[in-house]
């Protein structure tokens, strides 16, 4: 990844997650507080296919990395022509796999095997890391820190009220500081059971029309537990936090129905603009699945499908590719919808 050596933010070490956090953080002048994107979906039933315009505002103000990391996704592009993956009448999950029309239908006519080799074969990963590795997406999430430290290599210490201090005295803290070696494809999740962050007009709540920024955390508990990071949610401030809170990569939720996800421990970073749109679109899907199903199953279930997490490597030091992050495969498995519900294209139309 092409970046500095070292970024140019610093913080006093915060290994308590009880730490208020603004969710303003500084904007360039030409940037607005809610950008907003259109997202064209189409709806394909055999030769037939109809398309459905949404329009929604993005929360920048209060959710800035998710947003901005959604906007990097949607300029690159990443998100046209992807298929809705994982479906219900509540949430339909979306960004982590291509549509081809003739292996999707191939796979909802065969059986879980099939379903869960298309996702196995259109996989947009690759092409998610590759937007990382070439510095396409800003990090957020870091698998550690380097200690500031002054001409003399000495280790820089501060007190609770920021004032440089020598490292004995009592209730001192390193100074910590942000190397892009350390960097990770996650993203931080702004919410308040993560970080603590307080939202100054109240936080987003998940109800019909929102998207929703989705975690896939290690499984694995105790692992889970145990594995964590370095976060940045403003640009002054570094903390410590849990890797299964932090593990969003692209893959979102477009929420359809009511939800009991609460804004303390979920991002909801999105609001469609129009209902009625939303509504028109959302009572077309559910009709052709009542005529055509009746009361049959409309979705297609996977066998497992696996999916990479990303964790800082356990011993802290680089992997073979000289990173400092690591993979690991989960399963999970999948409700495909037997009509494919697509995602065509995600612009951002103001900025």
């Amino acid at each position: 990844m092409k970046f500095g050596k070292i970024k140019k933010l610093v913080a006093v070490t915060a290994l308590a997650l009880a730490v208020g956090v603004s969710a303003s953080v500084t904007a360039c002048s030409i940037e607005t507080k809610r950008p907003r994107a259109r997202i064209t979906f189409e709806f394909v039933t055999g030769e037939t296919a109809k398309e459905y315009v949404l329009d929604y505002d993005l929360y920048r103000n209060m959710y800035p990395n998710t947003v901005k990391r959604f906007i990097e996704l949607s300029k690159s592009g990443y998100y046209d022509n992807t298929v809705i993956h994982d479906y219900s009448t509540g949430e339909w999950f979306t960004g982590a796999y291509s549509y081809e029309k003739e292996a999707y239908n191939d796979a909802v006519a065969g059986d879980e095997g099939t379903v869960s080799e298309y996702y196995a074969n259109h996989s947009k990963e690759n092409e998610f890391l590759d937007l990382f590795k070439n510095g396409k997406i800003t990090p957020s999430v870091y698998a550690n820190t380097l200690f500031k430290t002054d001409k003399n290599g000495n280790v820089v210490y501060v007190d609770k009220n920021g004032k440089t201090v020598d490292g004995s005295t009592p209730g001192a803290s390193p100074v910590r500081v942000i190397s892009d070696d350390y960097a990770m494809p996650t993203l931080m999740g702004e919410f308040k059971n993560n970080i603590q962050q307080e939202i100054k007009n109240g936080a987003l709540s998940a109800t019909s029309g929102s998207l929703k920024m989705f975690y896939y955390p290690a499984s694995d508990a105790e692992n889970a537990s145990k594995s964590m990071v370095f976060v940045t949610p403003t640009s002054n401030e570094i903390i410590q936090a849990n890797n299964k809170y932090n593990s969003a990569t692209a893959a979102f939720a477009v929420q359809m129905g009511t939800s009991s996800n609460s804004e303390s421990n979920y991002c909801v970073f999105g609001k469609v603009r129009s209902t009625d749109d939303l509504d028109d679109f959302k009572n077309d899907v559910a009709d052709y699945f009542d005529d055509a199903y009746g009361t049959q199953s409309y979705t297609v279930k996977s066998s497992d499908v696996d999916i990479t997490v990303y964790e800082p490597t356990s011993d802290g030091k680089p992997n073979a590719d000289g990173k400092y992050y690591t993979t690991r495969q989960i399963e999970e498995v999948f409700n495909m919808p037997k009509v494919a519900i697509r995602i065509v294209s995600v612009k951002i139309t103001k900025n």
